[in-house]
C-alpha cells in the first residue's frame, strides 16, 4: 500500500497542530535512540507559546492524507533558521525530526527532509545542518541517503564537534 503524506507548517494557534506536535515530541523524547527520556510537563506546557514567539523557529507536521484535521500526525520536524558568516546567508538547522514508530520506514522522514530542503531553497539558504547521535543507525542512514555528510575540513583540523553547555538558573 502506497501511503501519501501531507506536510503542513505548524500553526501554533491551531489546537490540533499543538496537540499533534506535543504527542510526537513525547514519543520521540522517550525513545532511547535520542539519548534521554522524556520532556517534563512544565516544558510541554510552555513549548508551543515559546515557539510561537520565535519567528526563526519553523515546524512542519506530516499527516496521513486522511488525518489532516486530527491530532494523529505521523511525523514532524522542528527547524531553526540561523546565519552563516562564511556565506552571508541563512542556515536551516534541523533541531528535531521525528516519525511515529508505526510509520518509520514508510517515507515520512524523507518527505519531511524534502520539505525542509524546499524551504531552505526558497529562503536562499547556504545549507541545512543537523546533529545525530552516532548510535542512531536508522537516522544516520536516512540522512546519508538524503545527502547529509560530515563537514569537510582540513585533515589536520579533524572532525567538527557538537558541544553544549547547560545554562543553570542563577
Amino acid at each position: 500500500m502506497n501511503r501519501s503524506f501531507e506536510i503542513v507548517q505548524l500553526d501554533c494557534l491551531n489546537p490540533h497542530h499543538a496537540d499533534a506536535i506535543l504527542n510526537l515530541l513525547s514519543e520521540y523524547a522517550d525513545d532511547p535512540a535520542i539519548g534521554r527520556p522524556g520532556i517534563n510537563e512544565e516544558v510541554k506546557s510552555r513549548l508551543i507559546g515559546e515557539m510561537a514567539k520565535r519567528p526563526s523557529v519553523v515546524a512542519m507536521l506530516a499527516f496521513t492524507s486522511d488525518h489532516l484535521e486530527s491530532t494523529a500526525a505521523v511525523g514532524a520536524v522542528i527547524c531553526i533558521e540561523s546565519f552563516s558568516t562564511f556565506s552571508a546567508k541563512s542556515v536551516i538547522n534541523i533541531h528535531d525530526l521525528m516519525v511515529a514508530k508505526n510509520y518509520r520506514g514508510k517515507g515520512v522522514g524523507r518527505r519531511l527532509l524534502a520539505a525542509v530542503e524546499e524551504m531552505a531553497r526558497t529562503r536562499n539558504c547556504s545549507k541545512i545542518t543537523l546533529e545525530v547521535f552516532e548510535t542512531n543507525a536508522a537516522a544516520k542512514i536516512l540522512y546519508h541517503r538524503f545527502g547529509f555528510q560530515s563537514p569537510e575540513a582540513d585533515k589536520e583540523m579533524g572532525q567538527t564537534l557538537f558541544l553544549a553547555k547547560p545554562i543553570e538558573k542563577a
